[in-house]
């Protein structure tokens, strides 16, 4: 890999096989099994919808165990890199 463009690519291609894998692991499904059963589109989207939910349950628990707003505040600011 000696140019831009090639180093894109193999980042690209490494970041979908580990979609690949996270969706496969999530879902009880062999790796093979994804690749066969589902199109690239809906593999994103369903790793994206993973994602939200599991999203929303780290929210969850958070709001459920601030007891201050303040506490609240900064977890949640910890939380979105803010």
């Amino acid at each position: 890999m000696r140019d831009k463009e090639a180093i894109e690519r193999f980042m690209q291609i490494s970041f979908l096989s580990w979609t690949i894998v996270v969706l496969a692991h999530t879902t009880g499904k062999e790796f093979e099994t994804v690749i066969e059963e589902m199109g690239i589109g809906e593999i994103l989207n369903e790793v994206k919808l993973l994602y939200l939910v599991e999203t929303v349950i780290v929210i969850k628990r958070i709001v459920e165990s601030s007891t201050l707003k303040e506490e609240l505040g900064e977890r949640m600011a910890d939380f979105f890199w803010s």
